[in-house]
This record gives structure tokens, sequence and C-alpha cells, in this order.
């Protein structure tokens, strides 16, 4: 039986199958599986810490630019 082009991995059951670029494949009993790749999973990761990365830096923006519009209030009121 030919397993077809690309790196093998193993399902939960201990079968061999091939991890395609549509990261789907039938195993040898006939049963579609959804396989992920490692450059897929990694991608995944990459995108996620990308994502969170970006919304921190976005709420740290607008938190500063909010605490100095306050301090600027207060010191005009104070001031005065």
């Amino acid at each position: 039986m030919s397993f077809g082009k690309g790196p093998r991995v193993l399902d939960e059951n201990g079968i061999a199958m091939t991890a395609t670029e549509e990261s789907r494949d039938v195993d040898p009993t006939g049963i579609v599986s959804d396989v992920k790749t490692a450059e897929e999973t990694t991608e995944s990761a990459v995108e996620g810490i990308v994502i969170v990365l970006s919304i921190t830096s976005d709420i740290a923006y607008r938190v500063n630019s909010y605490q100095d519009f306050l301090l600027t209030w207060v010191h005009l009121l104070f001031r005065s």
C-alpha cells in the first residue's frame, strides 16, 4: 500500500499516515484524519503570539495616553 509523498506521522492508534499540504490523508483503515504538520503548528503559534503582543501594545499605549491626559488636567487644576 502506498502512502504517497511527504513525511510520515503516526495517528493516535500508531498507524502511519502521510502529512500532505492539505493536512488531510487517509490511513490504511480508510479513515480520513486531520493531521497538522509541525510547520502549520508553528505558524499558528506565531500568529497567536503576534496577535497577543499587538493587543497588549495597543492597550499599553492607550493607558499611557490616558494617564498623560489625566496628569495634564490635574496639573492645570492645581496650578490655578
